[in-house]
């Protein structure tokens, strides 16, 4: 047996393999109507489908109706289960048709289908291209595809449009296929060719006997019509002529009988027609009492009615048989020119035939499947032989029933029946054996478990080629439920008749003519009249300025028979008018008449109210929309835009025109950023599928000119009773300025972040209120602290604190506290891993409006690498100092060292020469005048030299220093520079008597401290007074040297190779002591030194 696969169409059912069929179509929806389906059934079923498009389909709307007929037929695309072709990239791909190439070129794609794992192909071809010149090729590529298809899993769907095909094309297309399917009275139908065999068997039936009517020739219609009234006026001279007597209107009858059948065989339906009227006539007039006059006494009614009855049957029965003989007539001359086109379809039904008959081999190998199937489907199936006996039940019955065949063989079965059932069922069961028709009935049917269930039979015939029945299958469903259903549906019907008078809503019935014949009770209290007063004047109640147009709006309601709906005001029985709504509908009659018609009215006076109230409300909210600074969009629950606000026109760019009805994904309104397209569809889903209400979110968009923007949407849903989505509204605000400062905050942070932990630094906030402490990332790790452990609490930083500045730092946070004062501390902390650190913090505090301080905020900065750095830094100065010292006393002892070899050699020598000189020069005699004044000459530099030497003397070592005190040989240095520059120096003293005595290491540090000074003053100063004082308070010497001269900036000799004011700077650190430089431009310069009176060696 050839394999069956599902077709999808519903008149085609199952086809096999190899199918080649035919579609004849008349409009768009006709093709899509089956190929839909077609096409569906082969995805689902691991088909590979082929379908290719001509006029009036595209690929585009073709695939649009695949992906609303199949939920999933993207991924059927995505795998390239379908292909859609137009008719010229398939058949005119070569720009020529070429049927063999078209044939191989569906087998090279089967073939591939089938190594891609399909079950086979299916294909469509829409042939509506077809031209004059290219049918004959095409007919004969439709023949040859029949003999392709032949063992091949394949089926081929062919489309022609029945407009475009002439009765010999669609001979030819019907004779090229092995089934066509057309649309008849609006239903699809299947013709098989062998359907044209039988219709030219019943032919040559009717060919013998060819009737009567066919030999008469035909009569002009005015003819018929004349002969009918002719045979009426001769039946009435017959009945005249001769009376009817005692044979009662027997006579009458029959004769007028014969005229109105002569007339139809004469004339047809018409002059019969005509002949019955003008019978009934004159049988009233001549023969039925009172004669000779048209009314008709009621007695006799009676006896016209007895002869109008046959007389209208045999004027139908006659045109039957005359209209009947023409269809058969005109039917022999059309088929008959068929009768050689059949033949040849005879040839390829004999084909078709061998195909069955294997067909029928398979079938009989497949009873026991079939077995199987009956025995597993969930009913009861009975088969029995041609009398009624039961002769098989499948295994849902005899679980059912609890018995096996044998209990139930034969007519053992009724049993089972309940016994109120058993009599009618047995009758009826009779009588359907006997009549030979299907069986359709109800009973009780007892179960295995003893109780009875309803169960619906149905019982058919089988039979065989000559019509006799050889079986009765019958089949009996489970039908309790709905007898209880129907059982309830009555206790219904009858609850719904009371409810009808009690319900709160005014209903009324209708004649088709437009009389009232009931109004419910609710009716009646509110007009306040009866329901007679109702049905007198219905429209009393209807304000008078409706009443026109309910009027008319009735009256076309009544023309069309369409279902009416209006609103009008209805007055009360207190006088007051209120909104009903008004429907009324039409009840109809199995031949689509109206009976009656049904009307309610609802009272709609509040929500006409509400109605309005809310248009208001929705004015003052469109006005509020227009004038927010927020862009507004409403979209559908398809995610089509429904309003597009002025302020989303300004932000997005585009018009309202341009926007309403676009929806949110349309290529013409690329509103979202590809990177944010998955968290807007995840937003999109979660809102239209229930999940969330509402959302807010930030979003990248696009504007109509490309421009990309940052948008905060707050999106809210607003859904029916049901949860089902009604609109979706979104406020749209422009943060575009806000996302760019906030990014360049973030990278701000990022920066300042970056610098605190370079600087190792960062900050904090203390609650006063909770004394909760918040830090920043980098002063975790300058505390060295996990963050994720550390408790934020101020009483675990001061954990963090030495014991020895605990409280300081404590104190420091209370002043702070208090006062809110800037401060700045320093204070030592151990980490977790033991670690000391020097922490440098910067703080102040917040005040509220009452003045209260409520929060500290602050800096800490890691110091220990300054800290340690400017000890070791202050240890360096130290022993630099201590060097200098050391260099200076080595410097001081060599000069003293130098003092005296200059003093006891070169002074000595000096003192030689000069007094050997001066004893030549007394020798001299007053000739050798030349010569003496040499003399003299090196006399005078010899003198100089020697004071030169006293000068130098007294630099290298100021030998005042050991024969006078400091304070005089201070004051000696104030009067040499008086007698060597003339400016006046003003010395003064203020020094206890004994206190006079001081080291001698200070001595000789002031005494070259002011040598340095007044060396500076001659050299720079331009001054015109210099003061010089000496002070002695509290155990400390303080020497101040001032002068008025032109004064310079401190900061810029720093920079200079200044040794004098270095030199005399690092001779007073020396010694513990402090030295002062103070002076600016043009105010003059001071120098101050403090040296204790007590050094160490």
């Amino acid at each position: 047996m050839a394999e069956l696969r599902k077709s999808g169409i519903e008149v085609l059912g199952d086809i096999p393999w190899g199918s080649h069929i035919c579609q004849f179509y008349e409009t768009e929806k006709d093709l899509l109507e089956l190929l839909i389906p077609f096409f569906k059934a082969g995805l689902e079923n691991n088909e590979f489908c082929l379908w290719v498009v001509a006029d009036p389909l595209t690929k585009e709307n073709v695939t649009n109706e695949l992906k609303k007929a199949i939920p999933n037929f993207e991924n059927f695309l995505r795998r390239e289960s379908i292909e859609i072709l137009s008719h010229h990239e398939w058949y005119l791909n070569k720009k020529t048709f070429n049927p063999k190439e078209i044939i191989n070129e569906l087998n090279e794609r089967l073939v591939i289908a089938v190594k891609k794992g399909y079950e086979g192909m299916r294909v469509n071809g829409n042939e509506s291209w077809l031209q004059q010149q290219d049918w004959k090729d095409f007919m004969k590529y439709e023949r040859e595809l029949n003999s392709a298809l032949r063992g091949k899993r394949m089926i081929v769907l062919c489309a022609y449009p029945l407009e475009t095909s002439n009765a010999a094309a669609i001979l030819d297309i019907v004779h090229a296929h092995q089934q066509v399917i057309s649309k008849r009275n609006g239903e699809w139908q299947v013709v098989e060719t062998a359907m044209h065999v039988k219709a030219l068997a019943e032919i040559k039936r009717l060919n013998g006997t060819k009737p009567q009517a066919e030999e008469s020739r035909s009569w002009p219609v005015i003819t018929g019509y004349v002969v009918a009234i002719l045979l009426v006026i001769a039946a009435i001279i017959i009945l005249k002529w001769f009376p009817a007597g005692s044979l009662g209107d027997a006579p009458y009858v029959s004769v007028f009988l014969c005229a109105v059948i002569l007339s139809t065989l004469v004339g047809g339906t018409g002059p019969a027609l005509l002949a019955v009227v003008l019978s009934a006539i004159a049988f009233d007039y001549y023969f039925l009492p009172s004669i000779h006059t048209f009314a008709i006494e009621p007695s006799q009614l009676a006896r016209l009615i007895l002869f109008l009855v046959p007389a209208l049957f045999i004027a139908w029965l006659s045109a039957a048989q005359k209209s009947a003989t023409k269809s058969i007539r005109q039917a022999r001359k059309v088929l008959e020119k068929t009768v050689q086109r059949l033949s040849q379809t005879n040839r390829m039904l004999q084909a078709e035939i061998s195909e069955r008959k294997q067909a029928e081999d398979e079938l009989r190998r497949s009873k026991g499947y079939l077995r199987l199937v009956v025995d597993t489907i969930p009913a009861l199936v009975v088969t029995a032989v041609p009398d009624g006996s039961v002769d098989f039940i499948n295994q849902r019955y005899r679980e059912f029933t609890g018995l096996t065949l044998e209990d139930v063989k034969g007519w053992h079965w009724i049993s089972l029946v309940h016994a109120d059932d058993r009599d009618r069922v047995l009758t009826e069961w009779r009588t359907s054996l006997s009549t030979s028709k299907p069986w359709r009935t109800e009973m009780r049917l007892r179960m295995a478990s003893g109780d009875y269930c309803w169960l619906l039979i149905n019982a058919v015939p089988l039979r065989d080629e000559s019509g006799k029945i050889v079986r009765w299958y019958c089949t009996k469903t489970d039908i309790t439920e709905l007898k209880h259903a129907q059982e309830e549906l009555r206790r219904s019907e009858d609850r719904i008749r009371l409810i009808i008078d009690t319900i709160p809503i005014m209903a009324w019935t209708i004649l088709p003519d437009g009389t009232v014949d009931f109004v419910n009770k609710r009716w009646q209290d509110y007009a306040g009249v009866s329901l007679e007063e109702l049905i007198k004047n219905p429209t009393s109640a209807i304000h008078p300025e409706d009443l026109p147009g309910i009027l008319s709006g009735w009256r076309k309601s009544m023309a069309t028979g369409e279902t009416a709906e209006d609103e009008m005001r209805l007055r009360r029985a207190d006088g007051k008018y209120r909104w009903f709504l008004v429907r009324t509908a039409p009840l109809r009659d199995k031949k689509g008449n109206i009976v009656k018609w049904y009307g309610v009215s609802t009272d709609i006076e509040d929500s006409k109210c509400a109605k309005e109230e809310l248009r208001l409300a929705y004015q003052r909210l469109s006005y509020h929309v227009e004038n927010t600074p927020l862009a507004v969009i409403e979209w559908d629950k398809n995610l089509d835009i429904t309003r597009w606000s002025t302020h989303a026109e300004e932000l997005f760019g585009w018009k309202e025109f341009e926007a309403i009805g676009k929806n949110v994904y349309d290529p013409g309104l690329s509103l979202i950023y590809p990177e944010d397209l998955q968290p807007v569809n995840q937003i999109a889903e979660q809102l239209t599928g229930g999940i969330i209400d509402r959302n807010r979110s930030l979003n990248r968009n696009y504007t109509k000119d490309g421009k990309m923007i940052y948008c905060e949407w707050y999106n809210s849903v607003l859904r029916d009773q049901q949860g089902n989505v009604i609109t979706i509204l979104s406020l749209v605000n422009d943060v575009t300025e806000g996302k760019i400062a906030e990014e360049q905050l973030k990278q701000s942070e990022t920066h300042l972040a970056e610098a605190q932990k370079i600087a190792k630094m960062g900050s904090w906030s203390l609650d006063v209120k909770t004394g909760r402490v918040t830090w920043s990332e980098g002063l975790y790790n300058v505390f060295g602290v996990d963050k994720h452990i550390f408790e934020q609490t101020h009483d675990s930083f001061l954990q963090l604190v030495d014991e020895q500045d605990r409280d300081i730092v404590l104190q420091t946070n209370k002043n702070t506290r208090q006062t809110a004062e800037p401060f700045t501390i320093e204070y030592r902390i151990t980490t977790s891993a033991g670690e000391k650190r020097y922490i440098r913090e910067h703080g102040y505090g917040e005040k509220d409006d009452r003045g209260n301080v409520v929060r500290l905020f602050g800096t800490a900065q890691d110091v220990t690498e300054q800290k340690l750095a400017g000890e070791t830094l202050q240890q360096s100065h130290q022993e630099i100092r201590r060097l200098t010292d050391h260099l200076q006393k080595i410097r001081d002892e060599e000069r003293a060292h130098i003092a005296r070899e200059i003093h006891d050699e070169l002074g000595q020598q000096l003192t030689a020469i000069k007094m050997d000189i001066v004893w030549v020069d007394k020798k001299m005699t007053a000739e050798a005048a030349d010569i003496k004044r040499k003399l003299k000459n090196v006399i005078g530099l010899l003198d100089g030299s020697n004071e030169s030497i006293r000068r130098i003397l007294s630099e290298l070592r100021p030998g005042i220093l050991d024969e006078n005190d400091w304070v005089e040989s201070i004051e000696w240095l104030c009067r040499q520079l008086k007698e060597t520059t003339g400016i006046p120096v003003k010395f003064s003293v203020s020094v206890p008597e004994k206190e006079l005595k001081i080291s001698n290491q200070i001595a000789k540090c002031m005494f070259r401290v002011c040598q340095e000074a007044f060396t500076n003053i001659t050299r720079h100063s331009q001054a015109k007074n210099v003061t010089v004082s000496i002070n002695i308070p509290d155990g400390t010497i303080i020497l101040t040297i001032e002068d008025d001269g032109t004064g310079f900036n401190p900061a810029t000799v720093k920079n200079k190779k200044s040794f004098g004011i270095l030199g005399m700077r690092e001779r007073v650190l020396s010694l513990s002591g402090k030295f002062d430089l103070i002076s600016s431009p043009g105010a003059g310069t001071k120098i101050i030194v403090s040296l204790p009176l007590e050094t160490s060696a």
